[in-house]
């Protein structure tokens, strides 16, 4: 007999624990900044550590925990998926409160590095989740839930791009043009990526947000000139247009931040987030 897991919704003021992927690109390393800051627990899992600290002094931050490791590795991703136990003694273990995806491909001479990089992220960390939720217990006589305690399904927030939607065009035609002449392959792996995250949250499995930035540039963070709209892809609505052609990396991690990590962020559970100036 399966018994079905509500998720449990996170206090707004208490501190999370966050898993970042990506961690050394713009967007996420905005966010990662801010969350520590702000005294959550951060993990970082980063192929290369030295490019993270090279960004961010990971000596001034007790709440960072850097892992190194492969974001495509379904067995390091499950044990990034438990909280570390803190300096007080507490136990760590249980799942962490949300995911931040930022992973993507670097343009080459020979083209895209992985034209498959989000997709094969997305697999391996669905993979991890079902592990840890096997072992939380899923109503199947082990663990949590057949205990009779609410299984937390952690919060999935993965940064994308505009110009994917299959619900309406999000970008001016001229920035369309571009994006079919050069960002076909990329864009075509986020949008496999989003239809995985899809498909596992109406499973029960992860809460999803996607946030699809325009044309990403290097800029500072910005007060008062992001605009947001807001599409339900399930549902195929449009809720809110929002059509630009740039934002900078720091104000879309600027907005994951003050969005989706330091509220409760339910607002956006289901939802495509579209940023643009």
């Amino acid at each position: 007999m399966t018994t079905m897991t509500t998720p449990t919704p996170p206090n707004q003021n208490a501190k999370k624990t966050i898993l970042f992927l990506g961690a050394t690109g713009g967007v996420a390393l905005s966010a990662l900044r801010r969350s520590l800051a702000a005294g959550h627990t951060c993990i970082a899992l980063c192929r290369t550590p030295a490019n993270l600290t090279a960004q961010l002094d990971h000596t001034t931050w007790s709440n960072l925990h850097i892992i190194q490791g492969d974001a495509h590795d379904a067995s390091t991703l499950h044990a990034c998926l438990r909280t570390p136990a803190t300096e007080d003694g507490k136990e760590g273990g249980r799942v962490v409160d949300t995911i931040v995806s930022s992973l993507g491909a670097k343009p080459t001479w020979k083209g895209i590095s992985d034209a498959h990089v989000c997709e094969k992220g997305m697999v391996a960390l669905l993979e991890a989740l079902r592990r840890r939720r096997a072992e939380d217990g899923d109503g199947d006589g082990d663990g949590d839930a057949a205990r009779g305690k609410k299984v937390v399904v952690p919060r999935l927030v993965a940064v994308t791009s505009t110009g994917i939607s299959d619900v309406a065009r999000d970008v001016p035609l001229p920035l369309m043009m571009l994006y079919r002449a050069l960002l076909h392959t990329p864009h075509a792996d986020k949008k496999a990526m989003e239809g995985l995250a899809v498909a596992a949250g109406k499973a029960g499995e992860v809460e999803w947000t996607f946030v699809r930035g325009s044309l990403y540039t290097n800029g500072p963070e910005t007060e008062g000139l992001v605009r947001v709209g807001v599409e339900d892809p399930v549902k195929g609505v449009v809720e809110k247009e929002a059509m630009g052609y740039t934002i900078s990396r720091e104000d879309v991690g600027k907005w994951v931040f003050e969005e989706c990590l330091e509220g409760d962020g339910r607002q956006w559970v289901g939802k495509a987030a579209i940023l643009t100036y």
